[in-house]
């Protein structure tokens, strides 16, 4: 194994060389089983040489943990290794899950929470009948009894439960410093249980609807763009006098300096320009252009994107908009820290998703009875408020951008109020719906639609 991992014989050597050799190496090959990538690997056996080197780990004891601590406070202390806080907390998560592996820590004789029976029941179901790979439903377990740890800590029951306390719980991986892949993983596996949990009368009906991960996007970790070095390169490869090669440097100048789209570039013209008023004209496709809802009449649900409007303008479609996606946005301020304001809209908004888990399930006539009794004051009594606190923040901060991306798609906002067969969001929707994968510039049309003499369809 350390043969594959280290290439130089002296580092081999001292790897070998070390205290716990076997369990180390049965460790390694676990971790390569799974799937785990080289990198990772070579981070992995560097933390256990650390602890190893650190603590004396042959006592099996259940206090190991406690020790593994204080190791890797240690590991922080000296001058000349100035470790950041993700090195620290790898460094503690590596030599706690391998230890985890061994059986080292005695976790089994810690005291649990009052809902174990619930997530046996939820383990045992997800690997009957989902086939859940052990390791999925392990990790997902894992991250249910934290959240019924926390719960009780708070004296919180799993009947009682509200959005605002799992917003709450998925916020302290926010505040912890963890990636946004990190936190759509622990909201997904969170969700999952909270819906089963639903459906099983543990907790309120529709709660997971209100579980809104944060937005992940393929590809997001890949480096964005060439480097300088990289452009430079590209460059010298069309140095030369040949229209060949004038008319690659040409092209590559404008997808360099204008972020032009390869599409775009392909279809210019030579009218498109005008060399006396120095301007290019680009050709961008307009939503809708497809023929996309070609003879439909209703209303159309979707997100915020501004480009639904032109494509409401040309079919002449109604919009109604997705009150998930203003929530979102102030959930992001305040689980980044103290936001006084994003509390008090997020709370408000709450107040709407708990009058539609009331009426979830009924009829459209009695879902737009209640709505019209109960939501439309809330509707009524937050615009102005909203316009309010608009005035007094200044206007570059996410807060103000947030309101007024709210303000401006009020009316589609409010359009639910008035017709119970559409939704107060497009979540329903776009969990039924096959998801289409939006390229870096054109979102995907994830919509519900509602004609005038039929109830809510999907369609794309």
């Amino acid at each position: 194994m350390f043969e594959v991992l280290f290439s130089r014989p002296h580092a081999i050597a001292r790897y070998r060389s070390a205290p716990l050799l076997r369990e180390r190496l049965l460790y390694l090959a676990h971790c390569k089983q799974i799937g785990i990538k080289l990198e990772t690997l070579c981070k992995i056996a560097a933390s256990q040489l650390d602890l190893v080197r650190i603590l004396d780990l042959h006592d099996n004891d259940s206090s190991i943990l406690l020790k593994v601590e204080k190791a890797f406070r240690l590991w922080s202390l000296p001058v000349e290794r100035k470790s950041r806080p993700h090195a620290r907390r790898r460094f503690f998560g590596h030599t706690k899950r391998w230890m985890r592996f061994m059986g080292w820590l005695g976790e089994h004789e810690a005291t649990r929470h009052s809902h174990t029976r619930e997530v046996t029941i939820f383990a045992a179901r997800m690997s009957s009948e989902h086939g859940w790979a052990d390791t999925t439903v392990e990790g997902c377990c894992r991250t249910i009894n934290c959240f019924f740890d926390w719960l009780e800590g708070r004296g919180v029951d799993l009947a009682s439960v509200g959005i605002d306390m799992i917003d709450q719980f998925v916020a302290r991986y926010h505040a912890r410093g963890c990636s946004r892949s990190t936190i759509h993983l622990y909201a997904q596996q969170l969700r999952g249980f909270v819906r089963f949990a639903g459906q099983q009368g543990w907790c309120k009906p529709g709660l997971a609807d209100g579980i809104m991960p944060p937005q992940r996007y393929p590809g997001e970790t890949i480096p964005k763009g060439l480097s300088r070095d990289e452009v430079i390169r590209q460059l010298a490869t069309t140095e030369g006098d040949r229209p060949h090669d004038m008319r690659a440097r040409a092209i590559l100048m404008l997808l360099i300096t204008y972020g032009l789209r390869a599409g775009e570039v392909s279809g210019l013209q030579l009218g498109d320009f005008d060399w006396e008023q120095e301007m290019l004209r680009v050709r961008c496709p307009t939503p809708g252009e497809s023929g996309h809802l070609a003879g439909f009449t209703g209303t159309l649900q979707v997100d915020g994107y501004g480009g639904y409007r032109v494509l409401a303008e040309k079919s002449g479609v109604m919009l109604a908009f997705c009150w998930a996606h203003v929530r979102r946005r102030f959930y992001e301020m305040v689980a980044a820290g103290p936001a006084p304001i994003a509390s008090e809209a997020l709370r408000r908004i709450a107040e709407l998703y708990k009058i539609e888990d009331g009426i979830r399930g009924q009829s459209a006539e009695e879902r737009r009875a209640m709505r019209q009794e109960n939501s439309r004051a809330i509707i009524a009594d937050l615009e102005p408020w909203l316009r309010e606190k608009l005035g007094l923040i200044s206007q570059k901060t996410k807060l103000a951008e947030a309101i007024r991306y709210t303000l401006s798609r009020w009316e589609g906002l409010s359009r639910f109020l008035d017709d119970g067969r559409i939704e107060i969001d497009s979540n329903v929707v776009e969990r039924s719906i096959v998801r289409l994968r939006s390229t870096a510039r054109t979102p995907s049309l994830q919509a519900a639609t509602v004609a005038p003499s039929t109830g809510p369809s999907s369609r794309h």
